[in-house]
């Protein structure tokens, strides 16, 4: 049987998003919009950055932008299936 959950109060969540590891604050807010107010309020502690035009890291945990292709033929040409294995094309 599973126990109820009791909401944090506001200041709680705060003083807990600011202790924990950014990128698992970043997949909170992504699936917890109620938290996404109060993420959005507490500053981020992160120890090292790196920005590159499609790729950012966050401490250890990269994050790369490509874009994920669908053909619209039958049969998906091998170099598409490629670059979607691949994180898509950038």
């Amino acid at each position: 049987m599973a126990t109820p959950s009791i909401p944090m109060e506001y200041e709680i969540l705060k003083t807990v998003l600011l202790y924990t590891d950014p990128n698992l604050r970043f997949k909170v807010a992504q699936r917890i919009p109620e938290v996404r107010i109060t993420e959005n309020a507490v500053p981020l502690r992160i120890n090292s950055l790196s920005l590159q035009e499609f790729k950012t890291t966050v401490d250890s945990t990269s994050y790369k932008l490509g874009v994920y292709r669908r053909h619209n033929t039958e049969e998906t040409p091998i170099s598409i299936k490629k670059q979607n294995r691949e994180g898509g094309k950038l």
